[in-house]
Formats: structure tokens, sequence, C-alpha cells
């Protein structure tokens, strides 16, 4: 059991702010009168207020109410792209919707998604507008940019737009030399399609931020990549609920689209999906249908019943993430077992002695101070610290409010799952590795028994007895305190849900979460406590262009790649030693038990062979009485020291340090890999090349989390045997 000196509680575990993220999504305005038909608005506010409403009732649900902080006002987000049409018609259905809300019912946010810096895409807009003969874009540009509450701007893929300046007719600048009305004839339809391929990115952006989509939708697929129907099937094979306005005719009562036709897969961003037929809209109003599509969307799995590949102690999400909501850590936790045998076969147990020796003989102290063997040593962590993190923060090249979720409510929530995560893996290193010294012990004593017969009173007896059952009790009681408490487990997945939170400072950073909800992603509660986080974060603000991307990798060079690199130096290098140290140890042990046995047989062929008359006439007489006093010893060392080796063998093999050390070894090189590619990508950055950077990143991350789930996911405390 796990010492617990001078304990002080802290409050449990944050629960996250119930947050919805819904994407619009539709067509640009092809004429003035569409621009100007309030009836778009009207359905889209609709839809909106039927969604708030379901969300204000789905608080109430006594279940959600043990997800989500009910002290915190839910909050709807509302993600647009800046085109011509839909987006204008977004903003002023949030808009009427902010004002209309009562305080604390919901908090509603606009965030606007430019596939270009603004000053291209609102020349893409004049032009696109002007084509068509609608009014001068650039009259609600200034409003609607001003209304968001975010405004995240991608690089644009044009390369050869020339640089932008002030222009004195256009609230926006536009490109030097060019007029609005020239733009209409020089820049509405851009090179290599440059144009769809930046709302094409935009949109994939876009559905990354996403939980549900509203499309306001002719039903007709896409010209190109980037289209309202390229959009809209996409995020039906991601698995977001999508809700159909028809673009024919807004009026039309919304419906939840069960299927989209289509005779492909996914395509990459450069292409789009060719529809072999009309979606198909399912029969209930949304109104009937949204309490149940929340309950999916936001909620975990609450399947108790099925083992989904966690282990026998997989309870169902829910009830997971209730477990995790309860627990409290303590402010201090002494090193355990685990940390006193990594620090002793780390150091070397000669190393070790020398330095209790000259701590001894240092003057001046008292002898407990002298006596502190297992004081905790500075070494490279792979754990942020708070300053780190702070710095990490404060060089984060957002240009809005993110800044403030990521040093405030991230660094909570990640410092929370990882003090959990080293306490239990504190607690289940060192249960497995007393187990093991205590069963030495439990024989130890039955062979002081044995050997001491003689000697002892029956009452010294009783006590040896009495000894062994409680080393015995001690043993089952640990054990079963570190299965009933799931000690393996709560390891696992609090140091998974620690490294995710982790990750997500820098992929929040570029609108990455890769997150989406599946049903096998909500069958794990850490995945849907890591998605309910990653919605409360939203997007970056500021346009992600070069020199957005070089900072935030120069970033995560130097406060994740570098540091994990000399953490997993480091570690390998302990638990080489440490798997060095035990195996050494053992071998002697195992050595030490074949020169006892060996000596006593030597000595005892030379009495049964009398060949102690060689050696003098007394030396027979002494040879006997030698033996007969070192016989019951013998018999000791050749039981218990055996013993002893078998109880460290069990503990290298439960502790599988050889291992550890191969895939630190494996991640440092890999890291090293990593930090070479953000060495040169940092110089000559670009959209899709960060992305990969940032994403592969994140997946060899994970698997050395993977790795720790399959040393340790499946090794729950048990009985040494």
């Amino acid at each position: 059991m796990h010492s617990t000196k001078k304990r002080k509680v802290t409050r449990p575990p944050s629960k996250p702010r119930l947050t919805l993220r819904v994407g619009i999504i539709g067509h640009r305005a092809r004429a003035p009168e569409i621009e100007a038909d309030q009836s778009y608005i009207s359905s889209l506010t609709s839809v909106l207020t039927v969604i708030q409403n379901g969300v204000v009732e789905f608080l109430k649900d006594h279940d959600v109410r043990d997800c989500f902080d009910v002290k915190l006002t839910p909050q709807i987000r509302i993600s647009t792209g800046i085109a011509y049409g839909t987006d204008r018609w977004a903003q002023a259905a949030t808009k009427a919707l902010k004002a209309a809300t009562q305080e604390g019912d919901c908090e509603w946010r606009l965030e606007l998604i430019s596939p270009a810096p603004l000053g291209v895409a609102a020349a893409w807009a004049y032009a696109d507008a002007g084509k068509v003969g609608c009014a001068d874009y650039a009259a609600t540009w200034d409003i609607m940019t001003e209304d968001a509450d975010i405004v995240t701007a991608l690089e644009a893929r044009w390369r050869s737009l020339p640089a932008t300046s002030t222009s004195q007719t256009h609230p926006l600048p536009l490109p030097d030399g060019f007029s609005c009305q020239s733009l209409f004839a020089t820049y509405s339809d851009p090179p290599d399609g440059a144009n769809s391929l930046s709302y094409a990115h935009a949109a994939d952006f876009q559905l990354r931020q996403c939980d549900m989509v509203i499309a306001v939708w002719n039903g007709l697929g896409s010209r190109g990549p980037g289209g309202t129907a390229d959009i809209a099937a996409k995020a039906k094979r991601l698995g977001m609920p999508v809700i159909w306005i028809d673009w024919k005719n807004p009026q039309k009562e919304a419906h939840f689209i069960e299927r989209i036709d289509t005779d492909e897969a996914i395509p990459p961003i450069d292409g789009w999906i060719e529809l072999s037929g009309r979606p198909i809209a399912e029969t209930p109003a949304i109104d009937g249908r949204i309490e149940d599509v929340l309950r999916h969307t936001l909620m975990p799995s609450f399947d108790e019943s099925q083992d989904h590949g966690h282990g026998p102690d997989h309870h169902g999400a829910k009830v997971e993430a209730a477990t995790y909501f309860s627990e409290t850590k303590s402010e201090y936790e002494p090193p355990g077992a685990y940390a006193r045998m990594v620090t002793l076969f780390s150091q070397g147990v000669g190393a070790w002695a020398g330095s209790l020796a000259k701590r001894i003989s240092k003057p001046g102290a008292s002898l407990t101070a002298k006596l502190k063997l297992w004081e905790r040593r500075k070494a490279p962590s792979v754990h942020w610290a708070r300053s780190a993190w702070e710095e990490f923060v404060a060089g984060n090249p957002d240009e809005g409010n993110q800044k403030a979720p990521l040093d405030g409510m991230l660094w909570s929530r990640f410092s929370e799952a990882d003090q959990l995560a080293v306490e239990y893996a504190a607690r289940y290193r060192s249960a497995f590795v007393r187990s093991y010294l205590l069963s030495a012990c439990a024989v130890l004593i039955a062979l002081l028994g044995l050997v001491l017969s003689d000697a002892l009173s029956p009452e010294v007896k009783a006590l040896l007895v009495v000894a062994e059952l409680a080393v015995l009790l001690g043993i089952y009681v640990m054990v079963r305190d570190g299965q009933r408490e799931h000690y393996h487990a709560k390891l696992v997945e609090y140091r998974a849900l620690a490294e995710g939170l982790r990750h997500q400072a820098w992929l929040a950073t570029f609108g990455e979460f890769a997150l989406p909800v599946t049903q096998e992603s909500r069958q794990r509660w850490v995945n849907w406590y890591l998605r309910a986080t990653s919605r409360e974060i939203g997007p970056p603000e500021g346009t992600l262009n070069a020199s957005f991307q070089s900072s935030l990798i120069e970033a995560i060079l130097k406060f994740e790649i570098i540091p994990q690199i000399a953490y997993h130096q480091s570690n390998s290098k302990k638990m080489h030693a440490v798997n060095h140290g035990l195996h050494s140890t053992g071998d002697r042990l195992f050595g030490a038990t074949g020169i006892i046995l060996a000596l006593f047989l030597i000595l005892y062929l030379v009495k049964i062979l009398h060949l102690s008359h060689l050696f003098g006439s007394d030396f027979e007489t002494v040879l006997k009485h030698f033996l007969d006093q070192i016989k019951p010893w013998v018999g000791f060392f050749a039981a218990f020291l055996p013993t002893l080796g078998s109880a460290l063998a069990g503990i290298r093999f439960t502790g599988d340090f050889e291992g550890k050390a191969a895939q630190s070894e494996i991640m440092a090189t890999a890291l090293g890999g990593f930090k070479a590619r953000g060495e040169e990508l940092k110089v000559r950055c670009d959209w899709m090349s960060t992305r990969t950077f940032l994403l592969d990143l994140e997946a060899i991350l994970s698997e050395d989390v993977a790795q720790f789930h399959s040393n340790y996911g499946r090794q729950p405390l048990a009985l040494p045997a």
C-alpha cells in the first residue's frame, strides 16, 4: 500500500464545460435577390434555436450533469467559412441569438474561417460579388469580422498574388495596382484552381472543428473541391450529424440527413466527392431528434457490458469518467518502493553504499538527516514544468484569446491528470515490488523458524508464525487493494489522458485535434474528455502563414521534442542500469548458493571418505562439529538465496526494464529525426508540410503511449506465485 505521510488532499479533477461546435456551410449568393432573402436567416435562426433549446434541456439530465460542469454556462460555437453568402446569414443569425438568449442559458460564439489572408479573401469576394451583380461586399466585410469572436485565416495557396497595400476606396487592402473593377477581370479565376483549393483547405479545417453541420444546400453535386456537397458528404463519412436546409426552398422544415449516396470514399483535399444520388433526409423534424443527437455527440458511451479492449476492468466510458472526477490527489507523495529500487540499482550497490558512507561521515548533521537514503533527485522529465508551459504559451503565435484557455484551463487539466498518473504509477509499481520482496520475507521467517527451532522458546516460535501470517496477509491486502482500486488501469488511462492534453497545447495552436466523434472514440472516456476539452479551446486566431507556422514549430522543438529526447536518453540509460543490476544481483545470489553448496559438499566428502587425517589428528573432530553446526544454515541459504533471486527476477520481468530501455531508445531516435525535420521545416514552412509534421509527431508520441498501454494494460496486480 502507498505511503501517505503528510498527505494534503487537493480538489477533484475538473469536469469540462458543455460546448457544442456547429459548422454552417452553404452556397455562395449568385444573385442579388438571394443575397437579400431574409428567409435563409430565419431558417438558420430557427434551426439554431432548436439546437440551443436542446442543449439547455440536455444539461438538466442527471447523467449529463455527472459529466459536465453545470456551474459553467453551456457554449455553442458557430463555425463558418468566409465566402459570399452563407457566412453573412450565419453571422446575422448568431448575432440575433446572442441578443435574444437569456443570460445563463447559453453563450454564443462566432468563428470565421477564411480560405486565405483577409485581404486576399476580400479580393475574391469582391470579384465574386461584382461578377454576379450583388452589392459591394466591402460594405459589410468589416462588420462581419468585427462581430466574430475568432477569425482564422489560412495561408494562401495562391503564391503569385502580389503584396497587399491599403486602398483609399475599400476598407480592406487590395493588391497593389488593382481596383475592385479590375479584380473582376484579372483575379476572378486564380491560376491553377488556387481559389478552389484554398476553399477546400478551409472546409477541411472547418470540419475538424465541428461536431455537427448545418448545410444550406440545393442537394446537387459540387463543381469542385470545397463545395457544399463535397463538405456535407465528407461530414457524413466522418460520422457527423448533418442538418439540411433546402437552398431552393428555405421555408421548408429542416431535417437531419440520413445518408448521402456517393460512389467513393473521402478523397484527398484536392479532389471532391461525386454524388450518385440526392441526399436522403430523415422524416422526423430536428426538434424530435436533437436530444438523441446531442447525447451521441457529446456524451461518453454508457456500455458497461462489453470489454472494448481495455481489459477486464473496463466498465463503460461514462462510469470510468465519473471515477476520474471523484479522484483526489495528495499534495505530497514520498517516493515508493519502486523509486527506491530504481535509485539503488541505477546507481549500483557500490556507488550507493559509498554515497551512504560519505553522508554518515559528514559532520554537523543529525543521524536522521544523514540517513535520508531515498531523497528525490532532479532528472530530465518528460512532463512540462509550469514555468516551461508558461513560456510556451507566451510564445504562442495566436493573435486572439487562445492563450487564456491554454494557460489556465488546459494546464489545470493536464496537471491534474499528470499528478494522478504519477501517483497511481507509484502505487502500482511499488505494490508489485513489495509483493515480491515480502514473499521472500515470508520464506525468510519460515526458514528462521526451522533453523532456530531448537534454540527458540514456544512463545518466540508462535511470534514467528504470527509474523509470517502478517506478511502473507499484508501481501494479500496490498494486492486486493490494487485490484479493487484498478491501479494498473488508472495508471494507463490517466497517463494517456495527460499525454493527450499536453499534445493539445501545440495541436490546438494549429487547429488540429484529430479526434472525430465515433462509436469507438466514445467507448474510451479518455477520447471523450480530450474531445470535450478541445471544444472549449477552439481554433487559433490570426493568419496561419509561414511566420505563424515557423514560430509554432520553434516552440514545439524547444518545449516538446528536445526535452523528450533528453528524457528518453536518460531513461534508456537508467532502465538499462536497473535491468542489469537486477539481473546481475540475481545471478550472484544463485552463484552464491552454488558456492555454499559446493563447499559444504567438499567438506562432507572429506568427512565420509575419511580424508580428515591428512589435515591432522584433531581435524576430524573439528570438521564433524563444524558440519553439524552449519548444516541447518546451509539449508537456510540454499533455500532463501534462490528465493530472493526469484523475487528479483519477478520484479525484473514485471517491470520490463529492458523493454522500457529499448522503447526509449526507439523514441529518442525517432524524435531526433523529428528534430532535424523541424529545424529544416521552420525555415520554409507551407501549410500541408506543417500539418503533416504535427500529425506525424502526434502519431509517434501516441505510439509511445500505446506501447505504455501494452506494457501495463494487461498486467493487473496478482499474488506472487
